[in-house]
């Protein structure tokens, strides 16, 4: 059975959220994960009137472009844009996802289709997605460490692809060095 956490997961490889810009909400802001689903709407915001059809069509989640909760909120109370539409949503049990900044630079995003619709050549990132980057580590570990190596990695960042952590590839070797004085090797005697 589908659950509005398998179509979060879902967005997260089409658009992870990595590719948002910092502080850019995003991701499942209404709902509960584990809730069943059945049917999505999706839209560019999420309106009462969205929210309302989505009712109608027994949609139980609703996937927006621009997320309703951008900053903290911190009351429901009120008929100020969004409030109205949270407050429906939640009442009625509709699951509200938001996939803003991260679908704009997503490969066949938003940024790529205006980009092909608009006829454009040698189109190039520019910003903060020029500078993202992605770095390849090679490192000579003794047999039996790589699983403490992965583990500090990871709590650090890296490794990750996706929804994928402690991305690596390993594979056994066999190698030589000479411990120089003042060396300390964990296997051999120096000089």
């Amino acid at each position: 059975m589908s659950t509005v956490a398998s179509l979060v997961a879902a967005l997260e490889q089409i658009a992870p959220r990595s590719l948002a810009l910092p502080g850019d909400p995003g991701g499942l802001q209404v709902g509960n994960p584990a809730a069943p689903l059945t049917r999505a709407l999706v839209a560019l915001d999420c309106t009462l009137a969205l929210v309302r059809q989505a009712a109608d069509e027994g949609a139980e989640a609703l996937v927006v472009h621009h997320p309703p909760i951008y900053r903290p909120l911190s009351t429901l109370a009120g008929e100020e844009h969004p409030l109205p539409a949270l407050r429906a949503a939640v009442e009625r049990g509709i699951a509200v996802v938001a996939a803003h900044t991260n679908w704009d630079a997503a490969d066949g995003g938003v940024n790529d289709t205006l980009a092909a619709r608009l006829s454009l050549q040698d189109v190039t990132p520019f910003g903060q997605d020029a500078l993202a980057r992605s770095y390849k580590l090679v490192t000579f570990l003794p047999a039996g460490s790589a699983d403490a190596l992965l583990d500090a990695l990871a709590d650090a960042g890296c490794g990750q692809i996706g929804l994928y952590r402690r991305c690596a590839f390993l594979s056994p070797g066999s190698g030589t060095f000479e411990p120089q004085p003042g060396a300390q090797p964990t296997i051999g005697e120096v000089g």
